[in-house]
């Protein structure tokens, strides 16, 4: 299975988006290479389904923020789950977009492709350090991990 390995910087976007500052990322990707079907039950009877078909790709990135770094509004075209290692993330979404919530170490976070997002690290000393992974589709040339958005509304955080 080949894996590729990327620093990104995120900066790409059109006049429009709002684009990040403080923050980098190093991502690694692979093919899943074959469909998952995965139906298990834990012995706390939590249960875990994923099921994947055709062609798709498992990535996962570890971020790290800035003190008063922004994400910038964007969304991802992947289903992503993220965990806080260090500091404090605030998340904010488009449709209340003044309404942020905190994750704190150990705190985990979804994202689906339709959700337009903001996170930043409101901290002035700490830096903010999260790993997030990604199941979306395997296309050539890859599928960015992120898309750059418009601010969503005036009077919402940047």
């Amino acid at each position: 299975m080949a894996a590729a390995i990327a620093v990104v910087a995120f900066s790409i976007g059109s006049p429009l988006a709002t684009p990040s500052s403080g923050v980098t990322a190093e991502a690694v990707r692979g093919p899943i290479t074959k469909n998952l079907n995965i139906d298990t039950t834990y012995s706390n009877h939590s249960r875990l389904k994923l099921k994947t078909s055709g062609h798709a790709e498992f990535i996962v990135q570890r971020i790290e923020a800035t003190p008063g770094a922004t994400f910038g509004w964007h969304n991802h075209p992947a289903e992503s789950i993220a965990i806080v290692k260090q500091g404090v993330l605030t998340l904010y979404h488009d449709e209340h977009c003044n309404v942020g919530t905190d994750y704190g170490p150990g705190g985990v976070f979804t994202t689906s492709p339709s959700e337009i997002h903001l996170a930043k690290n409101l901290s002035s000393t700490e830096t903010l350090v999260l790993f997030a992974v990604y199941i979306g589709p395997k296309t050539s040339p890859d599928t960015p991990i992120r898309v750059d958005q418009p601010l969503p509304a005036p009077g919402c955080p940047q």
